[in-house]
Order: structure tokens, then C-alpha cells, then sequence
């Protein structure tokens, strides 16, 4: 037995299987990278308590609202509609202005947003519970595609940004299975409301870890300049303050000069951002229908489509009659199983399929994994009594999620012009809410109408085989990143950025 295991390690196939699984370049990135290694600290902390703040979310309103789908899907929306309306606007932000200091700034409102939960839990106002998620879900589009298009400016190569991209979603995922775990069980043990508190506290710490990341982080070589300043020799209050305040004015006084200042240097560049919003927003369109890619931004929507029921459903799939706190430790092993799913997702992605030097096997992965959804939402329909099965057929269709959703923005990283990027994020951002706000007001209205959680879950599936069937079409016709002048053996850095310059 020991020959026969030495002869098959020795294999070339087992030694490819092995090089395709090495760690060493994730670690080394991580290891000798210090800005990236503080920024994945603070994406673990933020998501982290997000797992915390969706599960509590969803166990609050079916406990508030009796268990109302309706009410389910209203949350929902709630978080996705304002997300629709603001990720556009999230991506012109992170193109005209330091997307590190943005982040900053974001987290510490979110911080004091989230507690509003709190008082709407103990005052048991549903209306109360979906403003605050309003609230919080605008900031979070803002933040999304600021975040993610910083990621080309902590990294050195274009292999280090897929690499990036998949220790962001591996680590997103443990996240979800540590987070689902944990929140399940501080959900049933000490209540929901300490989860809403652990989330404001991974903002702190969010904030506190990003401000250690130092450099300039905006696109506009001139202002990254004045970026290097010093806050005190940038703003333009400390020069106009010693003008409007004299010596022995009073607080009042000073209070109403300050606020003048700050209202007038914002006018300022608010001003100069909403004339250029137009011709910004005009040749991002003209970029995607001449990069011959343009359609990827549709991917993660149409991903979308096909797990939107799950958050609506998870929670009739976790109820135990009168047993409170055992449906919310199940409502945590549901989504920790789907974290699960998400962290094998890459590593199923690198060993079987994908091939570093063509991004059209990124897109093949991608593409697979609307597969992975329709089979998972077939089991999931197929044996609805059996908790366990739901949990492993949950970890099929995380596998699918995952691959959607890390490796559709990985292509675009990779394919995208630096400064459309943060516009190109956010349009595909917002794409994406309003195919899972479709989705979930669907599910919503279906069950409240009397359609069992099997049936809803073959829908689901229908849903992702046809979507499977329109992206092999569009793959097989040498679309998108199927192109074979981005998929050639010798096409080096240089070919793709003189190819990158002829598109824009």
C-alpha cells in the first residue's frame, strides 16, 4: 500500500493536483504585503459582524411579525433597494476621491447606525427595524465598491489580484461559518441584541485597522499629491478660520464660522462632482460597448436570480414549533453551511478548472457554478424533512454562490480599466440588487399565497438551468473573456495593457 502511494504521488497528475493546491503564494502575498494583510484584518472584522447583523435581522422580523414572509421579504428589500439606488453612486466616489479615508468614514457612521436595531427591537417596530436597515444598507453600497476597487492599489501583478480575490472570499465565507456558528448560538443564548452590538464593535475595529494602512488611495494623480499633505495643510478651515473667528469670540460664534466653512468648502467639491458625474457616467457606457466584455457585469445578477429565495426560505427551513432558540441555532448552521460551500468553492475552482494564464477559464468557473445552484436547489426541494440533507445540499448550492460571486468580480478586476474599475463595480453591484430584490419579493408573494417551500425551491432551480444554458451559449461563441486575444499562452503584461489602452 505505502508503494502504491508513493507511486501515485509521484504521478505528474498528482504533482499538478499539488502545485494547482500550494498555498505558498497566498501566504507570501499575505506575509510580505502589509497594506493588503491590514486591509483582509479589516474585511474579516466587517463581514464578520455582517453574518451576525443578517442572521439576528431575520430571526427578529419573523419573531416581531409572527413569522410573516411578507415581512421576511420586506427586510429584504430593504437592504437591496437602497443598494440599487446608491452602489452607482458608491463607485463615482471611489473614482474621484481617497477610497482608504472613504472607508474610514463609513464604518464609523455604521458603527452608530446600527444601533437603532436595538431600540426597534425593544420597542417592537417593524417600521423602526426597516429604516435602520435602509440606513445601514446605504452605507454598505457605498462601501462595497470602494472596497473593492482598492484592491488594484494594495497589490503589485495582475496574479496577485486573483489571488486577492479569492483570499477575500475565503475569508468572507469563514466568516459566514464562523459568524453563522456563533451569531446562532449568542442569538439563542443572550439574545439578538448583542449581536447588533458585536457589529457596531468590527466597525471600530474596521476603522481603527484601516487607518494604519498608510499612502494615497485616488485615482487622480493631483489630488493623491495633496493627499500626502497633512489634514491641517490640506483643509482649507484652518486657513479661512483665523479670518471668520476672532480672538475672544464666543462658542456660539465659533460653532457658526466652522459650520460656514465646512458647508462652503463642500459646496465646493460637491459642485465640481455633480457636473463631472454626467460625462463620467457617459463614458463608462461608451467603455463597456466597446471593451467586448461589457456583458460581465450581468453574471453576478443573473447569479442573483437563483439564490434570492434563500434567505426567505432558510428561515421556514430552521423553525421549530415553540422552540425559539433552536430555530436560531439552526438558522446559524444553515448559513454557516453555506460558508462552507463558499470557502470549497475555490479550491474545487483552482484544481479542476481554472488555469491562471486565461481568463476564460474564470469565466467557465463562474458559469459552473450556476450549476452548482440549480443541483443544490434540487435536493433542497427533494428532501425538505430532512434537516441534514437541507444542510448539505446548502453546502452545494454555497459552492455555486461563490463561484459567482468572488470570481465574477475577479474578471473584471483583471479585464477592467484602473479608472472605470470603482464605476464598473458599482453598476454591477446595483445589477445584482435588483435581480435579488425581484427574486425575494417573489419568493415572498408566492409563499404567502400558499406555495410550499419544495416548489418554490424547483423554481429556483428551473431559474439557474436556464441561466446555465444562456451564459454556455454566450461562453461557446468566444464572448466576453472567451476572447482569444486575452486567452493567449504568450500574452504577457505588456499585451494586455497595450490591449487595455486600444479599448479605452
Amino acid at each position: 500500500i505505502f508503494e502504491m502511494l508513493s507511486a501515485v504521488t509521484k504521478s505528474s497528475t498528482m504533482k499538478a493536483l499539488i502545485n494547482k493546491l500550494s498555498m505558498e503564494e497566498y501566504v507570501k502575498l499575505i506575509w510580505y504585503n502589509t497594506h493588503y494583510r491590514l486591509y483582509l484584518l479589516s474585511h474579516l472584522c466587517l463581514h464578520g459582524g455582517d453574518w451576525f447583523v443578517r442572521i439576528a435581522a431575520l430571526i427578529s422580523i419573523e419573531r416581531i411579525s409572527n413569522g410573516s414572509a411578507t415581512a421576511l421579504a420586506m427586510v429584504v428589500m430593504c437592504r437591496t433597494i437602497p443598494e440599487i439606488l446608491i452602489s452607482p453612486f458608491g463607485g463615482l466616489l471611489a473614482d474621484a476621491y481617497d477610497r482608504r479615508k472613504l472607508m474610514i468614514r463609513l464604518d464609523i457612521i455604521s458603527c452608530i447606525v446600527v444601533f437603532g436595531y436595538v431600540y426597534a427591537i425593544r420597542t417592537e417596530s417593524l417600521y423602526l427595524f426597516y429604516l435602520t436597515t435602509i440606513l445601514r444598507s446605504l452605507i454598505a453600497a457605498s462601501y462595497l465598491p470602494i472596497s473593492h476597487s482598492i484592491v488594484p492599489m494594495l497589490v503589485t501583478s495582475k496574479e496577485d489580484i486573483k489571488r486577492v480575490g479569492i483570499i477575500n472570499g475565503m475569508m468572507w465565507s469563514a466568516s459566514m461559518v464562523i459568524g453563522g456558528i456563533v451569531s446562532g448560538n449568542v442569538a439563542a443564548n443572550f439574545g439578538v441584541e448583542t449581536c447588533f452590538v458585536f457589529d457596531s464593535v468590527t466597525y471600530i475595529v474596521s476603522a481603527i485597522v484601516m487607518s494604519r494602512i498608510g499612502g494615497s488611495y485616488q485615482i487622480n494623480p493631483e489630488e493623491a499629491r495633496k493627499n500626502e499633505m497633512s489634514e491641517s495643510e490640506l483643509a482649507p478651515s484652518n486657513l479661512v478660520m483665523r479670518k471668520y473667528i476672532p480672538a475672544k469670540a464666543n462658542l456660539l460664534g465659533k460653532l457658526k464660522n466652522k459650520l460656514h466653512v465646512i458647508l462652503s468648502c463642500w459646496k465646493e467639491r460637491t459642485g465640481e462632482s455633480s457636473r463631472s458625474c454626467c460625462q463620467m457616467n457617459f463614458d463608462l457606457v461608451r467603455y463597456l460597448n466597446s471593451c467586448g466584455f461589457g456583458l460581465l457585469i450581468f453574471l453576478k445578477a443573473t447569479g442573483c436570480f437563483i439564490w434570492g429565495p434563500a434567505d426567505v426560505l432558510n428561515v421556514s427551513f430552521a423553525h421549530v414549533e415553540d422552540d425559539p432558540a433552536e430555530s436560531s441555532r439552526r438558522m446559524g448552521q444553515l448559513y454557516s453551511a453555506i460558508g462552507l460551500g463558499c470557502i470549497l468553492a475555490p479550491i474545487v475552482a483552482n484544481t479542476f478548472i481554472m488555469d491562471k494564464k486565461k481568463p476564460k477559464t474564470i469565466q467557465l468557473s463562474i458559469i459552473c457554478g450556476m450549476l452548482f445552484m440549480a443541483s443544490g436547489w434540487i435536493g433542497v426541494g427533494s428532501h425538505k424533512a430532512s434537516f441534514d440533507s437541507i444542510c448539505f445540499f446548502t453546502i452545494l448550492r454555497g459552492i455555486g454562490s461563490s463561484l459567482i460571486w468572488i470570481f465574477s468580480t475577479v474578471l473584471l478586476q483583471q479585464l477592467s480599466s484602473p479608472e472605470f474599475l470603482g464605476r464598473i463595480l458599482g453598476l454591477e453591484f446595483c445589477l445584482s440588487r435588483i435581480a435579488e430584490t425581484m427574486s425575494v419579493v417573489a419568493t415572498g408573494r408566492l409563499k404567502d399565497r400558499g406555495l410550499n417551500d419544495s416548489s418554490i425551491s424547483f423554481i429556483a432551480a428551473c431559474i439557474g438551468v436556464l441561466m446555465f444554458i444562456l451564459w454556455c451559449t454566450y461562453h461557446v461563441q468566444g464572448n466576453g473573456a472567451n476572447q482569444k486575444s486575452l486567452n493567449k499562452e504568450d500574452n504577457s503584461e505588456k499585451t494586455k495593457g497595450d490591449l487595455r489602452e486600444s479599448v479605452c
